[in-house]
């Protein structure tokens, strides 16, 4: 491989990093705006979106599972419940069931999956 073309590469995966930081620097910050379950664990642990300075530092952030979803469900509705179009909820056999809200964004999201995935099987 020639330099340049190196060089060019080294730049367009710099520019990627670049990216995905300011995506996750803005979704952190909506959901610490937004979110009343990350706006307390947030507080709790001491972070801001805004001192999130590098991509590496998301591994410092604790993980949320299923039993935070269905011990604080209400708490991760990070729209306002009119925004809300959908409700799913799972059935709970291997725990507490937990809802989902969904909004006309999110079922749009979900059409364009499953189509791509309709096509992509043929």
């Amino acid at each position: 491989m020639r330099l340049e073309q190196q060089l060019d590469d080294r730049a367009a995966r710099a520019d990627i990093r670049r990216r995905q930081l300011t995506l996750l620097q803005q979704h952190l910050g909506y959901l610490e705006r937004c979110s009343p379950y990350y706006r307390r664990l947030f507080g709790t642990i001491g972070f801001s979106s805004d001192q999130l300075t590098q991509l590496e530092q998301l591994a410092h952030l604790p993980l949320t599972g299923k039993a935070e979803l269905a011990q604080y469900n209400h708490d991760f509705l990070a729209v306002a419940e009119e925004q809300v179009r959908d409700i799913c909820v799972t059935s709970g056999t291997t725990g507490e069931p937990v809802t989902i809200w969904q909004t006309e964004s999110d079922l749009q999201r979900l059409a364009e999956n499953e189509k791509r995935a309709f096509l992509a099987a043929g």
